[in-house]
């Protein structure tokens, strides 16, 4: 979906609460078999194109999933608030203009041992 997702897990990525959280190279753009909880990943993500004054551009939804296997949910909800602050702070994007980036809705959901946190966010972008 543009270079949205790849700013939006770069500026996770970078973070320095985030880092103390998880540590570095754990925030991945794909559940793997091979990742070692507590990561982050990249959810579903949706675009709806739009056109409006002759300007091309639309709305998406990206989604960040938290992970962990700590018996409670203190970290995924450490973890789903630094990456709610991570995001907060401006993001440029390479190609096109991110008009906006909000907040949309936080879940926590716990499946056998592994704690899920499931961070929303929605946005408008313009395209070049």
């Amino acid at each position: 979906m543009f270079d949205i997702e790849g700013n939006i897990l770069a500026r996770i990525r970078n973070d320095a609460s985030v880092k103390a959280l998880i540590g570095t190279n754990k925030v991945f753009d794909a559940v793997q078999s091979s990742n070692v909880e507590p990561y982050i990943s990249l959810g579903p993500t949706s675009y709806d194109e739009e056109y409006a004054d002759c300007i091309r551009g639309g709305e998406f939804m990206v989604q960040i999933d938290c992970w962990s296997t700590k018996t409670t949910r203190d970290e995924v909800r450490a973890m789903a608030g630094a990456v709610r602050k991570a995001l907060r702070a401006d993001i440029t994007l390479t190609n096109n203009a991110l008009v906006t980036l909000d907040h949309w809705r936080t879940d926590y959901l716990t499946d056998g041992t592994t704690r899920h946190a499931s961070v929303r966010f929605t946005g408008v972008v313009e395209e070049a």
